[in-house]
C-alpha cells in the first residue's frame, strides 16, 4: 500500500510539474504564431481537461490565456463564477430555462440546483450539467490516452409521439447532449446513426451518408434531421400533425431513443 500511495503522490506531483510549465509554453507559441503570421492573435486555456480548456480559452479573448490550475479548488472556483451562457454546450433554450425557473446564472449556481435541474430537465441531460458544473471531463478518464474509440452516443428516454414537433424536439435534445459529450471527449465524427422504436416496439436504425467531421449540437441536428423526416413520411405523419388523408393506415407513433457517431478523430488544437 505504501508504494502505492507513493507512485500515485509521485505522479500527482509530476502532473502539476507539467501544468506549471503549460503557461510559458502557450505563449511561446501565441508569440511564435503572432510573429509568423504578421499580428494573427489567439486566446488559449490551460486546463486539466479539454473541456475547462476550451472555457478557458474564452476569457481573455481575443489575445491571452487563462490558466485553471488542476485543483478541486480551483476548478470549482472557476466554474462558480463562469455565466451560464459561457458553458459551450448549453444552448440558449436550456439557458433561459434555468435562468428564469431555477434562477441559475453561474456554473456555481448550477451546481446547487443540481436536484432541481433533474425535475426540469431529461435525467441525461441533468447528469450532464452536473458533470460541466463538477468540471468533469468523464471521456478523459483512464485507457489508453492513444487509443480512439470506435463510436460515441447519446440516449434517453422520451413517451412516443406521432407529432412531428414534439419528434423534432427530442431530436434536438439527444443531439444537444451527444454534442456535449463529444466536446468534453475533444472528437468530431462522420458518421451519424440514429434509432428509433416504433409503435410495435421495433427498433430501426437509419444512417446518414458519411460527411464531414461535425460534433457540435446544431451540426449533429442538420444531419439526423433528414433521417428521422425520411421515417415521417413513410409513416404517415405529416407536417404540423395533420394526417396524410392519402393513407389509409394509421401515423406511425415513433420513440428516439439514442443518436451515435463513428468515424471519430480527435479535435486539432487551435
Amino acid at each position: 500500500v505504501g508504494e502505492g500511495v507513493a507512485s500515485w503522490l509521485s505522479e500527482v506531483e509530476a502532473a502539476r510539474r507539467v501544468h506549471a510549465l503549460a503557461g510559458p509554453v502557450v505563449s511561446e507559441i501565441r508569440r511564435r504564431v503572432r510573429d509568423a503570421t504578421g499580428g494573427l492573435t489567439l486566446s488559449a486555456g490551460i486546463a486539466p481537461n479539454f473541456l475547462l480548456a476550451k472555457m478557458g480559452a474564452d476569457v481573455n479573448k481575443p489575445d491571452g490565456q487563462h490558466t485553471v490550475s488542476p485543483t478541486v479548488e480551483a476548478v470549482l472556483a472557476f466554474l462558480s463564477a463562469t455565466p451560464t451562457r459561457k458553458v459551450p454546450f448549453l444552448g440558449r433554450v436550456a439557458e433561459k430555462l434555468l435562468q428564469e425557473v431555477l434562477g441559475v446564472r453561474t456554473g456555481g449556481e448550477l451546481l446547487e440546483a443540481a436536484a432541481e435541474a433533474h425535475c426540469l430537465f431529461s435525467r441525461g441531460r441533468a447528469d450532464q450539467l452536473l458533470q460541466v458544473a463538477l468540471g468533469w471531463c468523464e471521456k478523459e478518464r483512464g485507457g489508453d490516452a492513444g487509443a480512439m474509440q470506435k463510436g460515441i452516443s447519446f440516449s434517453d428516454t422520451f413517451g412516443s409521439s406521432d407529432e412531428p414537433a414534439a419528434l423534432r424536439r427530442q431530436l434536438w435534445t439527444m443531439c444537444e447532449g451527444l454534442g456535449a459529450s463529444m466536446l468534453a471527449a475533444g472528437l468530431v465524427g462522420e458518421k451519424l446513426t440514429l434509432r428509433l422504436k416504433d409503435s410495435s416496439f421495433e427498433v430501426r436504425s437509419r444512417a446518414a451518408p458519411r460527411g464531414a467531421a461535425i460534433g457540435s449540437a446544431g451540426e449533429l441536428y442538420a444531419r439526423a434531421l433528414p433521417l428521422l423526416e425520411r421515417e415521417l413520411r413513410r409513416g404517415g405523419a405529416a407536417e404540423g400533425g395533420v394526417p396524410d388523408s392519402t393513407r389509409s393506415h394509421a401515423r406511425l407513433r415513433l420513440r428516439p431513443i439514442g443518436v451515435m457517431m463513428t468515424g471519430l478523430s480527435r479535435v486539432r488544437a487551435a
